[in-house]
């Protein structure tokens, strides 16, 4: 229900936006016979791409807007597969968050192409504290509860990372965790840092290549998208 909401929130900020492009288009053709004439050109080109903006936004198959009901759906039963609840630990710096982000948003795309549930739940859902700002007590609890839930955690390492008491110390956290069996830790190496990963630690991308250092981003993206989901168990692994 919350990602239906979600979705449908991305497709209404499209819609007003081609609707307040209309409305300009409007405004700008009613005034060209008072101010200038060529404006009433440009008015009806501004309506007519308003217009367009608002049916794409409707009718779009994409991650962005409603749930497309033509998408491929596997249902599996929830006694032959636990959901898959991923963590993304992070630096908060402006140079890392903008690449997380990107890079949630490719790894969402990438699940989202089909539509696995197991019962009525989405069979994987991330999370990623960028909706949730830091600093008071309920989310820091928000935060931790997610944290120990979560049976995966991607450790988004950078020099900023290692340079966070805070990002460290869920760094340390998570290994406890999977040397305990609870959840698995999948480092995703950003940028050139100076460490190294302990041995039974498996990296993305493919080699532990930076993510910076490939000539197209994209395929880094792709790369970690592909080896989180050979992480998963292997009924899932052959629904992806």
């Amino acid at each position: 229900m919350v990602a239906w909401i979600d979705t449908l929130h991305g497709r209404v900020r499209t819609a007003g936006i081609g609707i307040l492009i209309a409305f300009v288009g409007i405004a700008l053709y009613a005034t060209s016979r008072l101010v200038w004439e060529p404006l009433g050109y440009l008015g009806i080109a501004a309506s007519i791409v308003g217009t367009v903006v608002v049916i794409w936004a409707f009718v779009h198959p994409t991650r962005a807007g409603l749930p497309v009901d033509n998408r491929p759906v596997v249902y599996l039963e929830p006694d032959v597969v636990n959901p898959v609840r991923i963590f993304i630990s992070y630096s908060h710096f402006p140079d890392d968050s903008r690449l997380v982000f990107r890079l949630v948003d490719y790894v969402e795309e990438r699940l989202w192409r089909k539509r696995v549930l197991i019962g009525s739940r989405a069979a994987v859902s991330i999370h990623c504290d960028r909706r949730v700002s830091k600093g008071t007590e309920w989310q820091d609890k928000f935060n931790e509860s997610l944290f120990q839930d979560a049976n995966y955690i991607l450790l988004i390492v950078s020099p900023d990372y290692l340079a966070s008491e805070y990002c460290v110390s869920q760094m340390n956290l998570a290994s406890v965790r999977q040397q305990a069996s609870s959840s698995k830790l999948i480092p995703v190496i950003l940028c050139p840092v100076e460490w190294e990963p302990q041995s039974d630690w498996k990296s993305l991308p493919t080699n532990g290549q930076p993510v910076t250092s490939w000539p197209n981003v994209e395929e880094a993206f792709a790369d970690i998208a592909e080896g989180i989901i050979k992480a998963f168990p292997a009924v899932l692994q052959k629904c992806y």
